[in-house]
């Protein structure tokens, strides 16, 4: 599946701006939860996707945030 919906979401989501990423997640939160309140429970898929999503992109900065704090105590001079 090289190129179905949720393989463009991803490489966008990884290309993508924090604000933009963050706005792509939560729109299908959003859409999905609409789709449920409209009794298509596809939906349910949407807003799983769209959470797996913003978990995977804030574990991603989370990472890249700690590595960037080790850089700057190996480089301090509390020595």
């Amino acid at each position: 599946m090289h190129s179905g919906l949720l393989t463009i979401i991803r490489r966008f989501l990884i290309h993508a701006k924090p604000r933009q990423q963050a706005l792509v997640c939560v729109s299908l939160v959003v859409a999905g939860i609409v789709l449920v309140a409209l009794g298509i429970f596809v939906g349910a898929v949407m807003s799983i996707f769209g959470l797996l999503f913003g978990w995977q992109i804030l574990s991603t900065h989370r990472a890249s945030r700690d590595l960037e704090a080790e850089r700057d105590v190996e480089r301090s001079d509390f020595a």
